[in-house]
């Protein structure tokens, strides 16, 4: 027996897991694809830093790759910008596939990291609490999170129906209809992606993560949120706890054949966690300011920090991102870092994760995607 809290840790781990040894077969194939090709200039390499630039090449100006793609080689000074774009531009080719393959998986897992993402920080409660969400009850929500996450599984089975009141929760919390939509958010134009991507995962992954968590709590560890995280978030209760239950349906999710939408979900049953906030009687406050764009940086060693800054114009995000990369990195010493971009303009939201960078490629990346707009 485990509490969804050791459920949403195991999740976690096999998130990572998935995503390293996508990684570990992007490098494989670049390893099988590059030796020849490298051994007829004379270029030597580094393969595993040749392999963590090309995977950010694609990503990069195109007046930057071969300096880039330089920096990744060994002794490769001597060696003509016009050689290096021809090695450089044949080798691309050569992985374009495996290239396809990796962009793949990491959607396919942003996806679930956004669904499990409310019960593993209440960051984005205290987001939500001061952009004045109404489309639910912030508080509702916490409570509903902390009941998930002390409720106890016995079985697969059990974790299966589970997972399905997981990505309700994600649906009633995340996903929202609301014009301009907020930070962190999902429209419910986009969720099909969601609810596929979760068939999916849960039901070719639900028994490993079922076993992780069993292994995690009998250890008494938990990878995600003690070492990865390094702090404390939506501790388990347990389900005695409460003097009622937040309401969910034992839905098989694996039978789904369409989003669950708020009218269907909660037909039969008051909403307990998603209530509607009343509208203030007084007069309405000033406008907030509009946090068009967030960046997330973290230190890609593991360290349990991380800093948050926003933005909300294109011009301020342009003139100062790298110079505040910059500095927030710098305290953590010489390491390249996780960088999570999100931008909220209603005309081009999208989430853009660049792990293991430095802050000048993280800059320069962040501002490209904002131009290309």
């Amino acid at each position: 027996m485990v509490d969804g809290f050791r459920c949403i840790g195991a999740v976690q781990y096999v998130l990572d897991r998935d995503m390293l040894e996508a990684i570990r077969r992007y490098d494989a194939v670049v390893a099988e694809h590059s030796s020849d090709l490298l051994e007829r200039y004379g270029i030597r390499a580094d393969v595993r830093n040749m392999a963590r630039a090309l995977r950010s090449m694609r990503v990069t100006a195109e007046y930057k790759q071969a300096d880039k793609f330089k920096r990744a080689l060994l002794g490769a000074e001597g060696v003509s910008d016009e050689v290096l774009n021809r090695v450089l531009n044949e080798l691309l080719d050569r992985l374009r596939l495996a290239d396809k393959k990796l962009a793949e998986t990491r959607s396919f897992l942003s996806t679930i990291t956004t669904i499990v993402r409310p019960l593993t920080s209440d960051k984005w409660f205290d987001r939500w609490t001061e952009d004045q969400r109404i489309d639910f009850n912030v508080q509702e929500a916490r409570i509903s999170a902390k009941y998930l996450m002390g409720q106890q599984i016995n079985s697969v089975e059990d974790l299966q129906n589970w997972l399905a009141r997981v990505f309700m929760f994600f649906e009633e919390v995340v996903v929202t209809d609301e014009r301009p939509r907020p930070m962190g958010t999902v429209s419910r134009g986009s969720i099909r992606a969601y609810v596929n991507n979760w068939q999916e995962f849960t039901r070719t992954k639900s028994a490993e993560i079922f076993s992780q968590a069993l292994e995690q709590d009998a250890m008494q560890t938990n990878y995600s949120f003690e070492q990865k995280l390094g702090r404390d978030t939506f501790r388990s209760e347990p389900s005695y706890a409460y003097d009622s239950a937040p309401s969910f349906e034992n839905m098989n999710f694996s039978m789904m054949a369409a989003p669950p939408r708020r009218s269907q979900v909660f037909a039969s049953e008051p909403r307990e966690f998603a209530v509607r906030a009343e509208a203030p009687v007084a007069a309405a406050p000033a406008e907030p300011k509009v946090e068009m764009f967030t960046v997330t940086i973290s230190p890609s060693d593991g360290k349990p920090v991380e800093a948050v800054s926003s933005w909300s114009t294109k011009a301020q995000l342009e003139s100062q991102v790298e110079s505040w990369l910059r500095r927030r990195a710098i305290t953590w010493g010489p390491t390249p870092v996780n960088v999570i971009f999100t931008s909220n303009d209603p005309e081009d939201s999208f989430v853009l994760k660049l792990p293991n960078v430095s802050t000048a490629d993280a800059a320069e990346t962040i501002i490209r995607s904002v131009q290309a707009f």
